[in-house]
Protein backbone atom coordinates (compact mmCIF):
# COMPACT_ATOMS: atom_id res chain seq x y z
CA UNK A 1 0.00 0.00 0.00
CA UNK A 2 1.35 3.76 -0.58
CA UNK A 3 1.14 6.41 1.60
CA UNK A 4 -1.98 7.61 2.58
CA UNK A 5 -2.47 11.56 0.67
CA UNK A 6 -4.27 14.36 2.47
CA UNK A 7 -7.55 13.24 0.44
CA UNK A 8 -7.44 10.00 1.94
CA UNK A 9 -7.39 11.48 5.47
CA UNK A 10 -10.02 14.32 5.12
CA UNK A 11 -12.37 11.10 3.51
CA UNK A 12 -11.45 9.25 6.83
CA UNK A 13 -12.34 11.62 9.02
CA UNK A 14 -15.60 12.49 7.31
CA UNK A 15 -16.56 9.27 7.73
CA UNK A 16 -16.06 9.33 11.35
CA UNK A 17 -17.25 12.57 11.98
CA UNK A 18 -20.66 12.83 10.75
CA UNK A 19 -22.03 10.22 12.52
CA UNK A 20 -20.73 11.81 15.64
CA UNK A 21 -22.94 15.04 14.86
CA UNK A 22 -26.09 13.20 13.90
CA UNK A 23 -25.96 11.07 17.21
CA UNK A 24 -25.63 14.39 19.33
CA UNK A 25 -28.64 16.00 17.31
CA UNK A 26 -30.76 12.96 18.17
CA UNK A 27 -29.07 13.39 22.03
CA UNK A 28 -29.90 16.90 22.07
CA UNK A 29 -33.64 16.49 21.11
CA UNK A 30 -34.77 13.60 22.94
CA UNK A 31 -33.37 15.57 26.06
CA UNK A 32 -35.54 18.40 24.55
CA UNK A 33 -38.51 16.38 24.63
CA UNK A 34 -38.15 15.19 28.27
CA UNK A 35 -37.23 17.81 29.83
CA UNK A 36 -40.47 19.79 28.62
CA UNK A 37 -42.60 18.18 30.75
CA UNK A 38 -39.66 18.04 33.91
CA UNK A 39 -42.50 18.97 36.60
CA UNK A 40 -45.34 17.02 35.22
CA UNK A 41 -44.65 14.53 37.91
CA UNK A 42 -45.53 16.07 40.91
CA UNK A 43 -48.81 16.31 39.81
CA UNK A 44 -48.91 12.36 38.58
CA UNK A 45 -51.57 10.19 40.70
CA UNK A 46 -54.95 10.16 41.55
CA UNK A 47 -56.37 13.02 43.00
CA UNK A 48 -59.99 14.05 44.42
CA UNK A 49 -61.47 17.00 45.60
CA UNK A 50 -64.15 19.78 45.66
CA UNK A 51 -64.69 21.96 42.69
CA UNK A 52 -66.33 25.64 43.22
CA UNK A 53 -67.39 27.82 40.77
CA UNK A 54 -65.90 30.90 40.53
CA UNK A 55 -68.33 32.85 38.15
CA UNK A 56 -71.40 30.91 39.88
CA UNK A 57 -70.59 30.01 43.34
CA UNK A 58 -73.30 28.03 44.30
CA UNK A 59 -72.11 25.07 41.98
CA UNK A 60 -69.75 22.73 43.67
CA UNK A 61 -68.82 19.48 42.31
CA UNK A 62 -66.53 16.31 42.97
CA UNK A 63 -63.83 15.95 41.08
CA UNK A 64 -61.77 12.66 40.48
CA UNK A 65 -59.35 13.07 38.68
CA UNK A 66 -55.74 10.51 37.58
CA UNK A 67 -53.17 11.70 36.10
CA UNK A 68 -50.68 9.34 34.71
CA UNK A 69 -47.04 10.11 33.58
CA UNK A 70 -45.44 8.83 30.00
CA UNK A 71 -41.83 7.47 29.92
CA UNK A 72 -40.40 10.83 28.70
CA UNK A 73 -42.25 12.42 31.46
CA UNK A 74 -45.49 13.61 29.30
CA UNK A 75 -48.73 13.84 31.35
CA UNK A 76 -52.20 12.80 30.51
CA UNK A 77 -55.16 12.42 32.62
CA UNK A 78 -58.86 11.58 32.85
CA UNK A 79 -61.46 12.66 35.34
CA UNK A 80 -65.25 12.78 36.33
CA UNK A 81 -66.79 15.97 37.59
CA UNK A 82 -69.64 14.85 39.73
CA UNK A 83 -72.85 16.31 40.40
CA UNK A 84 -74.60 18.63 38.92
CA UNK A 85 -71.95 18.55 36.36
CA UNK A 86 -72.18 14.58 36.09
CA UNK A 87 -69.34 13.56 33.23
CA UNK A 88 -66.13 12.24 32.49
CA UNK A 89 -63.36 14.23 30.75
CA UNK A 90 -60.00 13.15 29.19
CA UNK A 91 -56.99 15.97 29.63
CA UNK A 92 -54.84 16.62 26.95
CA UNK A 93 -51.83 18.14 27.65
CA UNK A 94 -50.49 21.15 25.78
CA UNK A 95 -47.36 22.88 27.82
CA UNK A 96 -46.19 23.35 30.86
CA UNK A 97 -45.05 26.28 32.07
CA UNK A 98 -43.21 26.77 35.46
CA UNK A 99 -45.32 24.71 37.57
CA UNK A 100 -48.42 24.95 35.73
CA UNK A 101 -49.48 22.31 33.55
CA UNK A 102 -51.65 23.13 30.50
CA UNK A 103 -53.93 20.77 29.46
CA UNK A 104 -57.27 20.44 27.02
CA UNK A 105 -60.36 19.19 28.64
CA UNK A 106 -62.55 17.14 25.86
CA UNK A 107 -65.90 15.54 27.69
CA UNK A 108 -66.18 11.92 26.68
CA UNK A 109 -69.69 11.24 28.47
CA UNK A 110 -71.78 12.90 30.34
CA UNK A 111 -75.39 13.03 31.56
CA UNK A 112 -77.34 16.52 30.87
CA UNK A 113 -75.61 19.50 29.28
CA UNK A 114 -74.77 21.23 32.61
CA UNK A 115 -70.83 20.03 31.09
CA UNK A 116 -68.55 22.13 28.95
CA UNK A 117 -66.78 20.77 26.22
CA UNK A 118 -63.42 22.28 25.14
CA UNK A 119 -62.29 23.95 28.26
CA UNK A 120 -58.89 24.16 30.16
CA UNK A 121 -57.41 22.61 33.09
CA UNK A 122 -54.53 24.00 34.85
CA UNK A 123 -52.95 21.64 37.29
CA UNK A 124 -49.98 22.71 39.47
CA UNK A 125 -48.70 21.90 43.06
CA UNK A 126 -49.71 23.39 46.10
CA UNK A 127 -49.51 23.11 49.66
CA UNK A 128 -49.35 19.70 51.81
CA UNK A 129 -48.77 17.82 49.19
CA UNK A 130 -52.32 18.79 47.16
CA UNK A 131 -52.84 19.83 43.56
CA UNK A 132 -54.59 23.53 42.44
CA UNK A 133 -57.14 22.59 40.03
CA UNK A 134 -58.18 25.74 37.65
CA UNK A 135 -60.55 25.53 34.87
CA UNK A 136 -61.59 28.38 32.66
CA UNK A 137 -63.63 28.58 29.27
CA UNK A 138 -64.44 32.21 28.26
CA UNK A 139 -65.16 34.24 31.21
CA UNK A 140 -66.70 30.94 32.83
CA UNK A 141 -63.66 29.05 35.69
CA UNK A 142 -63.69 26.94 38.70
CA UNK A 143 -60.82 26.20 41.27
CA UNK A 144 -60.54 23.33 43.54
CA UNK A 145 -58.29 21.97 45.44
CA UNK A 146 -57.26 18.02 45.27
CA UNK A 147 -55.27 15.59 47.53
CA UNK A 148 -55.03 11.88 47.27
CA UNK A 149 -57.27 12.15 51.25
CA UNK A 150 -60.12 13.39 50.05
CA UNK A 151 -62.90 10.59 49.69
CA UNK A 152 -64.48 7.82 51.60
CA UNK A 153 -63.07 5.08 53.41
CA UNK A 154 -64.14 2.08 55.43
CA UNK A 155 -62.05 -0.25 57.36
CA UNK A 156 -61.72 -2.54 60.92
CA UNK A 157 -60.24 -0.84 63.63
CA UNK A 158 -58.51 -1.90 66.74
CA UNK A 159 -58.46 -0.55 70.25
CA UNK A 160 -55.30 -0.90 72.55
CA UNK A 161 -57.61 -3.44 74.49
CA UNK A 162 -58.00 -5.28 72.15
CA UNK A 163 -61.52 -4.30 70.53
CA UNK A 164 -62.63 -4.36 67.02
CA UNK A 165 -64.89 -2.07 65.18
CA UNK A 166 -66.14 -0.43 62.23
CA UNK A 167 -65.21 3.07 61.01
CA UNK A 168 -66.13 4.70 58.15
CA UNK A 169 -64.80 7.95 57.13
CA UNK A 170 -65.39 10.22 54.89
CA UNK A 171 -63.01 13.36 53.91
CA UNK A 172 -63.62 16.15 51.99
CA UNK A 173 -61.42 18.81 50.50
CA UNK A 174 -62.93 22.76 50.91
CA UNK A 175 -63.26 25.04 47.58
CA UNK A 176 -60.58 27.26 49.74
CA UNK A 177 -58.17 24.35 49.85
CA UNK A 178 -58.78 22.93 53.80
CA UNK A 179 -60.04 19.41 54.70
CA UNK A 180 -62.35 18.04 56.95
CA UNK A 181 -64.01 15.46 57.54
CA UNK A 182 -67.06 13.63 59.39
CA UNK A 183 -67.19 9.58 60.74
CA UNK A 184 -69.13 6.76 61.88
CA UNK A 185 -68.10 3.82 64.45
CA UNK A 186 -69.52 0.73 64.35
CA UNK A 187 -70.91 -1.25 67.61
CA UNK A 188 -69.87 -1.51 70.65
CA UNK A 189 -68.95 2.50 70.05
CA UNK A 190 -71.84 3.06 67.56
CA UNK A 191 -71.80 6.73 66.98
CA UNK A 192 -70.95 9.41 64.54
CA UNK A 193 -68.79 12.36 64.94
CA UNK A 194 -66.68 15.33 63.10
CA UNK A 195 -63.53 16.31 62.08
CA UNK A 196 -62.23 19.42 62.68
CA UNK A 197 -58.85 20.58 61.29
CA UNK A 198 -55.29 20.88 63.56
CA UNK A 199 -53.04 23.41 62.33
CA UNK A 200 -50.38 20.91 63.64
CA UNK A 201 -49.18 18.33 61.06
CA UNK A 202 -46.58 16.10 61.29
CA UNK A 203 -44.92 15.12 58.08
CA UNK A 204 -47.33 13.12 55.88
CA UNK A 205 -49.88 12.95 58.74
CA UNK A 206 -53.43 15.31 58.55
CA UNK A 207 -54.43 15.47 62.23
CA UNK A 208 -58.35 16.60 63.21
CA UNK A 209 -59.94 17.03 66.26
CA UNK A 210 -62.79 14.45 66.17
CA UNK A 211 -66.09 15.62 68.19
CA UNK A 212 -68.83 13.32 68.54
CA UNK A 213 -71.93 14.48 67.42
CA UNK A 214 -74.11 11.73 68.50
CA UNK A 215 -73.81 8.31 70.29
CA UNK A 216 -76.10 5.31 71.63
CA UNK A 217 -73.36 4.06 73.81
CA UNK A 218 -71.34 5.20 76.43
CA UNK A 219 -68.37 3.99 75.14
CA UNK A 220 -67.44 6.83 72.29
CA UNK A 221 -64.97 9.84 74.05
CA UNK A 222 -66.76 13.48 73.16
CA UNK A 223 -63.02 14.74 72.29
CA UNK A 224 -60.13 12.64 70.48
CA UNK A 225 -57.33 13.73 67.51
CA UNK A 226 -57.50 11.52 64.83
CA UNK A 227 -54.40 10.95 62.17
CA UNK A 228 -54.65 9.80 58.69
CA UNK A 229 -51.98 9.68 56.23
CA UNK A 230 -51.96 8.08 52.45
CA UNK A 231 -50.06 4.50 52.15
CA UNK A 232 -48.18 3.84 49.36
CA UNK A 233 -50.69 0.84 49.10
CA UNK A 234 -53.10 3.36 48.45
CA UNK A 235 -54.63 2.76 51.84
CA UNK A 236 -55.18 5.29 54.65
CA UNK A 237 -53.28 4.55 57.86
CA UNK A 238 -55.57 5.73 60.68
CA UNK A 239 -54.77 6.57 64.51
CA UNK A 240 -57.19 7.96 66.86
CA UNK A 241 -55.84 8.78 70.93
CA UNK A 242 -57.66 10.68 73.60
CA UNK A 243 -56.22 10.41 77.10
CA UNK A 244 -54.72 7.08 77.65
CA UNK A 245 -56.99 5.42 75.11
CA UNK A 246 -56.09 4.60 71.46
CA UNK A 247 -57.14 3.22 68.49
CA UNK A 248 -55.25 1.92 64.86
CA UNK A 249 -56.39 0.22 61.55
CA UNK A 250 -55.87 0.60 58.07
CA UNK A 251 -59.04 1.81 55.93
CA UNK A 252 -59.62 1.19 52.05
CA UNK A 253 -61.27 3.22 50.10
CA UNK A 254 -64.72 2.98 48.83
CA UNK A 255 -65.33 3.58 45.16
CA UNK A 256 -67.02 7.02 44.78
Amino acid sequence: MGTPSRDDYALCMRKFTIPITLTAVAFAASASVASAWTGAGLIGGTWNGLGQSVTQPDITFPVHGNISIAADGTPSGTARLGAPLNCTVRWTPIRQTGAVTLFRETVIAQTGTICKDGGMVRLSPASDGRVRYVWTKGDLTSVAYLDGLTGQWTGTVTADDGGHFKANVIIRGTTKGGIEGSVGYGPPPACTGRWVPLGTNTPGWRRFTEVITRSSSTFCQGLGTSSVRLRSDGRLQYHWAGGPYSTTGVLTRMTP
